[in-house]
């Protein structure tokens, strides 16, 4: 039987992330054998690459390995910044892990992790969250399709300047032709325990702090999402949704 997954407290594992070798292997583990992960082939890369074109928004080496698991149509993606070509981390500084969901080739969600001390605990623990929101994909209470990822943006003036954040919720995808008194929607944290309810709330109070402080002293915040440069798809035909 699989152990059980507990959200972790930052430094309860009493490893601090280690540029090794070993320590990849460490965290292939914990994905594989705790989460039910499998790790993403050579050939799935070459393929998507290869039909939707993509183009690198900086010189890149290797290939960088990434786990996933699939269920109710959606998929999360671990991508771990692991170069597979030359069996090493990626340089400091040059590249963050990334916890995601998507449907088909569409971006929904994303979680992205800076290597820290502690990283490894984030990145597992996101992965395990992920993994139960798809699990838990809820259907709509009217007219019973699957509920989609829908993103908000919020408004923020800071010095004259407009900065934005984002939340994420499910959605009924129907026309409101369907739906005359409204679609549906439910809270992003539908189908998560106690435990991992309380995880993820303590980091968003913890960015509410951090933007509060930033838009007393008159400095901006999430800048990150506009200023991310992104990987272009030149064949858009191919793109699956």
């Amino acid at each position: 039987m699989k152990a059980k997954w507990k959200p972790w407290k930052p430094g309860s594992s009493k490893r601090e992330f280690s540029w090794t070798v070993e320590f990849y292997y460490f965290i292939k583990e914990q994905l594989i054998s705790l989460l039910g992960f499998r790790e993403k082939t050579i050939r799935e890369f070459i393929n998507e690459y290869e039909r939707l074109g993509y183009k690198a928004p900086r010189p890149i080496k290797g290939r960088e390995k990434a786990f996933v698991f699939t269920a109710n149509g959606l998929t999360v993606i671990v991508y771990t910044t692991f170069d597979e070509k030359n069996w090493c981390w990626r340089e400091k500084g040059t590249d963050q892990m990334w916890v995601i969901i998507v449907k088909g080739d569409l971006l929904k969600f994303s979680n992205p992790i800076k290597r820290t001390k502690y990283c490894h605990e984030y990145l597992i623990d996101y992965a395990a969250i992920n993994k139960k929101r798809i699990l838990n994909r809820p259907l709509c209470p009217k007219c019973h399709d699957d509920m989609e990822i829908k993103i908000r943006s919020h408004r923020h003036e800071v010095n004259g300047k407009i900065c934005k954040t984002y939340s994420y919720y499910w959605g009924c995808p129907n026309k409101k032709n369907r739906h005359p008194n409204g679609r549906f929607s439910k809270s992003w944290d539908y189908g998560l325990s106690d435990k991992a309810k309380n995880f993820v709330r303590t980091k968003r109070k913890s960015r509410e702090r951090y933007r509060r402080k930033q838009k007393m002293e008159g400095k901006p915040f999430g800048r990150a999402r506009e200023r991310r440069k992104l990987w272009k798809i030149t064949r858009p035909e191919n793109i699956k949704k």
